[in-house]
């Protein structure tokens, strides 16, 4: 791998007439130049551009004569990886387009996709045949990765005519609708982003550029354009699979001086880094996605060199870049939306009306946009982007595009992206752009982000919702925001409510993901009602700690923990210290019952809290109750949300797994657990029909309960398992398979979390040895087992006899299995049931 730094000082041009030619052309004369540079990288593998130049020829050889030379979709569906660039390279060169699929996509959307590309071929990674071969179309065809690597490297085919307006990709997007529509990419569109890139922040070869997009998003095709064209180096991190945790240690260990990361990621990234953090060797960050603000260009400066450019765009995948703004070490940033800056070249920046007028500087209106690059009589437009198309107002004869964001335009030229056009609501008569607010939220004092919607309250009528990300232990109330907003706001401005979470949910391509975001309790008396003050000692010390552990300033001793902002983490945290305050023992499901300050102060007056094993999670209702089993860690207190879709009217019960020692023996298997509970779930309904649920190990123990209810001679109205390994399920590779997977696992981490590794595996061990029977006595005796409930709960599992269930079993599993799950998760419970339903 030869790397030559050096070469960012070097001249390498790209000249504009150059738009005029094929992506080929350029890739060719970068190749020619730069043959031993590292032109892609993921994980340890890399390819020079003369490996790379050679690859995609064998791809694009073995598809020419598997469909022939006319100009059609190819649709791919990978994992992130170096093979992968290579068969999009591939795909281009042999005159056609490709289409990326999304692994973690519904299989429905994906169907979808390939039924509109009318594609008559899939390619797919040998691992997915299984899995995604029941895809394919009827008439059409699946390769695999592999089957493009096939023949010789001086393969001479007769040329293939491509010109600027070839088409080179299509992404899909779902718009407002929900339903998936085809974006293309020509060969101008994407030679444009990467000439752009190198006239505007000099983009060469030296420079390695991380991406972080999963290659069917449109941005990854001007990760992969700019670095290419350019002679960079491509760096693909998956953070789907690896994690933002890791990326901080990555950037600096492969020296990136490229960062491109969505805002939405970007905030993610900065708060996981810790005070002495930092990344000298960026020169670049390049930012899009979302509203960038004053507050994140100051977060950015702690971590980054005083001499890296901050370069924040407008883009979309309709029409790729339309506005850019470098924010330099000296530029001054005088409001508290930071612009997207002046049009890019060949594009020119109108701001109309509803009625297709043109505004002044400073009038909010849709951003729309005349450009040679975006043409409505263009032949590779799709018909459904027509619409978007409106009468020049300063021409009639030509068309302007409309993008649906909403911006205006500053006196000084400079661009402001206030938000898309759907954020527009209209509250109590009024229009309000919820952008608006999220500026005056981002400019107070203790707030890291916030997100503005509007939601439906039960009695139906609309009302504004903030979310916003308090930075910690700054002492924040809702009281205290609202009080500030009434001083910039109008009334109807204000949100109804106001939500602290601990982040905000994105979607794969790192935009906010608004349907992920919890509903607000409507009926939480801390929103708008009187904070009542602690009454002694207890209550106080309580209400120190509960401030601490949420980060707000005034708790009433009557306000509930989890519309304060509680959750299972910190809720594990407050246990730990009140045990340290109090000296008593405070387990996490216990925090369920005793949720306000008032009624946990009462529990801990008592001489001793009682260790419950039956959690009731939610108590009223009319109907029969539902008994929930957790997964392996053992803790209910995450049910708490899902019992809140069930409904009022819903009582459920959580059966809490930890500490059991007291009732149970040191190692107890699957019966003797299920045999305790059932005598426990008794107290509460002495008979059926009972209802019982289970998630991943609580499957297996609801499995067992049922068994034994059943023996009882009682009715089980509904046994429920959400993915849950059926039993002999998880299929082991051959050993030098596993050896290669530790050797990967170990080099995808650093050396400091290697110990941390090697006792989890040596856990694992043991708890597979705990399996034998007879091995288990001696286990116990030298204390070998480890104490965390997880690995006492697999080793219940083990030597459990699982017998044929004579009722139904319903199934509920995840759209994306994890990457170590070959097999179907529901297939294989057929065998342990009568009937099985899936959802």
């Amino acid at each position: 791998m030869i790397e030559n730094p050096q070469d960012r000082d070097a001249v390498f041009t790209f000249r504009e007439e150059e738009l005029s030619g094929s992506i080929l052309d350029r890739f060719a004369q970068v190749a020619t130049r730069y043959p031993e540079h590292v032109a892609v990288k993921s994980g340890n593998r890399w390819l020079t551009y003369r490996e790379l130049d050679l690859a995609s020829n064998r791809a694009s050889s073995a598809l020419r004569a598997r469909l022939g030379d006319a100009p059609e979709a190819v649709a791919i569906l990978t994992a992130p990886s170096v093979r992968t660039v290579v068969a999009l390279l591939g795909i281009i060169k042999a005159g056609k387009y490709y289409c990326a699929l999304n692994p973690g996509d519904p299989a429905s959307r994906n169907q979808a996709i390939l039924e509109d590309l009318k594609a008559r071929l899939l390619i797919i990674d040998v691992e997915f045949r299984e899995r995604f071969g029941k895809l394919v179309p009827e008439g059409s065809a699946l390769a695999t990765l592999d089957e493009l690597d096939t023949g010789a490297d001086e393969v001479r085919l007769p040329p293939i005519r491509i010109g600027p307006k070839t088409r080179a990709a299509v992404f899909f997007t779902s718009g407002t609708t929900g339903e998936p529509k085809g974006i293309p990419r020509d060969h101008r569109g994407m030679l444009y982003r990467a000439w752009l890139d190198s006239q505007l922040f000099a983009i060469q070869p030296g420079d390695r550029l991380v991406m972080l997009r999963g290659f069917m998003f449109s941005g990854s095709a001007g990760d992969i354009a700019s670095t290419l064209l350019n002679g960079a180096s491509l760096y693909i991190y998956d953070v789907r699979q690896l994690g933002i945790a890791r990326l901080p240690e990555y950037l600096n260990q492969e020296g990136i001086t490229i960062f491109r990361p969505p805002i939405e990621l970007l905030r993610y990234f900065l708060d996981t880094l810790d005070a002495d953090d930092f990344f000298p060797g960026i020169r670049c960050l390049v930012l899009s996605g979302d509203t960038l603000y004053k507050k994140d260009v100051e977060r950015i400066r702690v971590y980054f060199s005083k001499e890296a450019l901050i370069v924040h765009h407008l883009a979309s995948s309709e029409t790729g870049i339309l506005a850019r703004h470098v924010i330099g070490p000296e530029t001054i940033i005088n409001s508290e939306i930071v612009p997207v800056g002046y049009p890019a070249p060949g594009k020119e920046i109108l701001i109309l009306d509803n009625n297709g007028q043109k505004l002044g500087p400073n009038q909010v209106g849709e951003i729309s946009v005349r450009s040679r690059f975006i043409d409505s009589e263009d032949a590779t437009l799709p018909e459904f982007m027509e619409d978007q198309f409106i009468r020049d107002p300063d021409d009639p004869s030509k068309k302007v595009y409309l993008t649906s964001d909403i911006g205006r335009l500053r006196l000084d030229g400079l661009l402001e992206f206030i938000g898309r056009k759907d954020f527009q609501v209209k509250i109590r008569g009024y229009r309000v752009n919820t952008p608006a607010i999220v500026s005056k939220l981002m400019e107070l004092e203790g707030i890291k982000h916030a997100i503005v919607t509007a939601r439906v309250d039960p009695s139906g009528e609309k009302r504004l919702v903030a979310y916003y990300v308090a930075v910690p232990r700054e002492g924040i109330s809702v009281e205290s925001l609202r009080i500030e907003l009434a001083k910039n706001l109008p009334d109807y401005m204000i949100p109804t409510a106001l939500v602290c979470v601990d982040l905000i949910p994105v979607t794969d391509n790192g935009k906010v993901d608004i349907n992920a975001l919890p509903d607000p309790d409507w009926s939480h008396p801390g929103i708008q009602s009187e904070v009542l003050p602690p009454r002694d000692d207890i209550e106080r010390k309580l209400v120190v700690l509960w401030q601490e552990v949420l980060g707000v300033e005034r708790v009433g001793i009557h306000d509930d923990f989890f519309a304060l902002g509680g959750h299972s983490l910190t809720g594990a945290s407050l246990c730990v210290r009140i045990e340290k305050e109090f000296g008593k023992k405070v387990y996490p499901a216990l925090l369920v019952e005793n949720n306000s300050v008032a009624r946990l102060a009462n529990a801990l007056r008592h001489q001793s809290l009682p260790r419950k094993n039956i959690i009731p999670i939610q108590t009223d209702g009319s109907k029969l109750p539902l008994f929930l089993a957790p997964g392996n860690e053992g803790d209910t207190l995450y049910f708490r949300t899902l019992a809140t879709y069930l409904g009022t009217d819903q009582p459920v019960y959580g059966l809490q797994l930890t500490d059991l020692g007291d009732v149970l023996p040191s190692l107890p298997d699957l019966e003797t657990i299920a045999a305790y509970f059932l005598n426990e779930i008794r107290i509460i309904q002495p008979c059926g029909p009972y209802f019982l649920a289970g998630h991943s190990f609580g499957g297996r123990l609801a499995f067992a309960l049922a068994h034994l209810l059943v023996q009882a001679g009682e009715w089980v109205d509904l046994l429920l398992l959400m993915d849950t390994f059926a039993p002999g399920h998880l299929p082991k590779g051959t050993f030098l398979e596993r050896i290669r997977l530790h050797v990967a696992n170990l080099s995808a981490i650093s050396v400091r979390e290697w110990p941390a590794y090697f006792r989890q595996r040596l856990n694992n061990v043991i708890v597979r040895l705990s399996g034998v029977r007879t091995l288990r006595p001696f286990i116990s005796r030298f204390r070998l087992i480890p104490s965390d409930a997880s690995s006492k709960n697999r080793i219940a599992t083990r030597g459990y006899v699982y017998r044929r269930y004579p009722g139904k079993l319903v199934f509920f599993h995840v759209n994306e299995r994890p990457s170590y799950v070959h097999t179907d998760l529901t297939a294989s419970w057929q065998d342990y049931a009568a009937l099985v339903e899936v959802h």
